[in-house]
This record gives C-alpha cells, structure tokens and sequence, in this order.
C-alpha cells in the first residue's frame, strides 16, 4: 500500500526532495490559480466557472458563443491592406461602371455615375460652367492623324493653329533665311522677317529675297547691307505732300516766280527775290544761302528734312535761273551795245583813212 490509509490518496512527485510522496486529489475541492495574464480568463470558480475578460465594447456572448457587436469594428481595429477588392460586396451596385459619391449634403457614400462621358475622337476635354468635363470641338481639338493642336478650329493645318488674336510674354522662334523666313505668312511662305546668321540684326524678304535690313547700329538697308543710316540700292521715289515742320508746304516753290515776276506771291506772301549783291552780303556774313539752314542749325535740330530740303533746293534753282536770264539779258545788251560800238568804229576808220588820203592829196 506504500503507507496509504485513506481511500483516494495518490503518489504525487516532489521536485524538491526529488521523491514520490503520499498526498491527496485538489479537483473538486477548490479553485484553480491562473497564473496566465494576457489569456483572457480570471481564476477557475467551482460555481460560475472561469470568468472571461474581454472588451464587452466589441464582444458579446449570445446563446452561450461569442460574437462581435454590432457597429463595434473601427478603422483602427483593421489592418492595413487587409481588406481586398473580392472582400467588397456590391453595395447596391446593378451597372458596370457605378462608383460612389460623396454626397456632402446628407453626409453620406452614394451610388452615382462617372460624369466623363465618351466624346468625339480628338476631343479635348475641359471643365464646364458646373465644373464637369465638358466638349468642344469648334476651341479645343486634337488632330491625332497629323499631331496638331487647334484652338478654335477642329482643322487644324498646322502643329499649333489658333483662330484668333494670340497673347504672349515672348516668343522664341528659328533664325530662319530669307527663302523660309522666321515669321511668315500661309500660303507665302518665303516672305515675312527674319534674322539668318547674322546676330542682333533684323531682316526682311519678300518672294525668297533680303529686301530690308536693320543692323546692330540702326543702320538701315534697302536692298543692300547698310553702311550709313539709310542705304538705298536702287533709285528712290516721293510722292504725295511734302511737310515742314508738320506743317504743310507746296511740291513746288512757284512763289519764286510769282514774287519776281507781279511783285507779290498768293503762296509764300513773305518771299523776298534778292538781287545778286544782296546775296553775297548775305553770304560773306553768314557763310549759307538764304533761306537755307546752317550747319549749326541742322546739328541743333539733329536730323536732315529731306522735304524741306528738296524745297529749298527747288527754289535756290529757279532763282539761279532767275539771275542766269536777268545775266543773260544784260549779256544780250551789251553784246548789241558792242556791235554798234565796233560798227561806229568801223566808220570811225573809214573816215579817217579818208581824211588821211584827203591829206595826203594835197600834201602832194
């Protein structure tokens, strides 16, 4: 019997003394001490049982099994990337390609529809007065077939071609040659500006050839690389009215002759005819014509009128041919006055050389 006297005794192990030991049977007869802290339940009761510590906020226990609550799950309960698409029900879902919406007013997820509709190939899409996409051919197209852009067109024959005014903080383009200029027209292709390889200038052409041409100094070329301010390859031509000072002037200064001819002149009423004397005063005091600016006078006013200028030199000229005929007049004159001094000396000698024979007769 290994010293058992009383019925349910049994051999329990004793580590301590490393032996087998009489002892008793503890089931039934008391509580079991959980010794598990993080398992969930409190200390065995022979009554109730174990106690269950759970968070009865999310748990429940209904006909004895446990259940989460509901409404009990938070975002912060779930991990992330947990949740795949095939875990999604079809939330009332019944056509391909609903989606939710937020509908601020109730505050709640909504089924609704994709507002971008199928539109036009090479429609350009932009927001509409309500803010949803909206289309457009006739201000926003894509020609995909030849890759070109067309702003208020939907055929456009460029890569950019905008019908209307166009606004630009600045524009870069090719330097281009006087055959496909930079900056030209559709349809003529070789005429417009352009600049070529020649650095800070400015080019024109028209039909494929240079015909103006501004360089870095303002020198201006017509036909022809300038070499002063304006340099003209060719023959120039004025027509239309000519100004002085913004001020209106005849073509022609007729009151030349209209002042030497009737004394008074209805187009330049204080035109003064000078004789020749007068204008060599003139001249040795103030070394220019009359009439006619000084050097001094044209530095001052720091440019050259070719109007007035071209006036001037018209009027100088019919009063040179005024005093050429008054000279030839007087040159007339004394060319008569000559003839009948050499015809009276002529008979001045014939009659002395009577006399002398006369003379000579009686001598004799």
């Amino acid at each position: 019997n290994m010293g058992a006297t009383t019925t349910g005794q049994l051999l329990k192990w004793n580590n301590t003394t490393t032996t087998w030991e009489l002892g008793t049977d503890n089931t039934g007869t008391g509580s079991i001490t959980d010794t598990d802290a993080d398992d969930g339940l409190n200390n065995f009761n022979a009554t109730s049982g174990y106690n269950i510590n759970v968070d009865d906020t999310t748990i429940e226990i209904a006909s004895d099994a446990l259940q989460v609550k509901n409404e009990s799950i938070n975002s912060a309960k779930i991990l992330n990337g947990s949740i795949a698409i095939a875990d999604l029900s079809n939330m009332g879902a019944t056509t391909t390609g609903q989606l939710l919406k937020w509908n601020n007013t109730t505050t709640t997820w909504e089924l609704g529809t994709d507002n971008i509709a199928s539109g036009t190939t090479g429609s350009l899409f932009f927001a509409g007065a309500t803010g949803t996409p909206t289309e457009n051919n006739g201000q926003l197209f894509w020609d995909n077939v030849n890759n070109r852009l067309g702003i208020g067109t939907n055929g456009p024959s460029n890569k950019l071609h905008v019908t209307g005014a166009i606004r630009s903080e600045g524009i870069l383009n090719s330097d281009g040659i006087d055959t496909e200029p930079s900056y030209r027209f559709n349809g003529d292709t070789n005429t417009g500006m352009y600049q070529g390889n020649l650095t800070d200038h400015l080019r024109f052409a028209t039909g494929g050839v240079e015909a103006l041409q501004i360089d870095p100094s303002q020198n201006v070329g017509i036909g022809i690389a300038p070499t002063e301010k304006l340099h003209v390859n060719g023959n120039i031509l004025a027509t239309g009215n000519i100004t002085t000072n913004g001020n209106l002037v005849d073509t022609t200064p007729d009151y030349v002759f209209q002042k030497y001819f009737s004394g008074t002149s209805t187009l330049k009423n204080d035109y003064q005819f000078k004789t020749l004397k007068e204008i060599e005063v003139f001249v040795k005091k103030n070394h220019h014509l009359p009439n006619v600016k000084s050097a001094n006078e044209i530095k001052k006013q720091g440019y050259w009128n070719l109007g007035e200028a071209s006036q001037i030199n018209l009027e100088k000229i019919e009063e040179l041919f005024l005093h050429t005929i008054e000279q030839e007049k007087k040159i007339k004159k004394l060319e008569k006055e000559k003839q009948v001094l050499s015809e009276e000396l002529l008979s001045l000698k014939n009659d002395i050389e009577i006399i002398k024979k006369s003379l000579k007769i009686k001598s004799n």
